[in-house]
């Protein structure tokens, strides 16, 4: 079986990405519907049921059944998927700001292709 550990890492961002989702999908309870938070993580069912059985074998999300519609999955952050998702949250503030970049060609006065295209 496919590790989340496997895909890019403990912790990698697969796996981090579709934590964040269903925090924000699921509230303070960290519950989702599955079809819900793959549509969101914009993922192919078949990859999308990989990453899920790799975070399910990690610890990091259960997988439970809808009793409301059964024929619906229900994912549910645990514990371990929460602290992940704070180490990351918090390695994330620790960035430095990057001013977003400068995608004009820099040109010397003195570039022949200045010269001969006039610019």
């Amino acid at each position: 079986m496919l590790r989340a550990a496997q895909l890019w890492g403990p912790g990698g961002l697969r796996e981090t990405i579709v934590l964040v989702r269903l925090l924000d999908l699921g509230g303070a309870e960290g519950v989702a519907r599955l079809q819900d938070v793959r549509r969101a993580c914009a993922y192919a069912r078949p990859a999308f049921a990989a990453l899920v059985a790799a975070l399910v074998a990690d610890g990091l999300v259960e997988r439970r059944t809808d009793e409301f519609d059964r024929r619906s999955a229900l994912l549910a952050v645990t514990s371990s998927g929460r602290r992940l998702v704070g180490e990351w949250r918090k390695s994330l503030a620790t960035l430095p700001d990057v001013p977003p970049p400068d995608n004009r060609r820099r040109v010397r006065p003195d570039d022949p292709w200045r010269a001969r295209f006039g610019g």
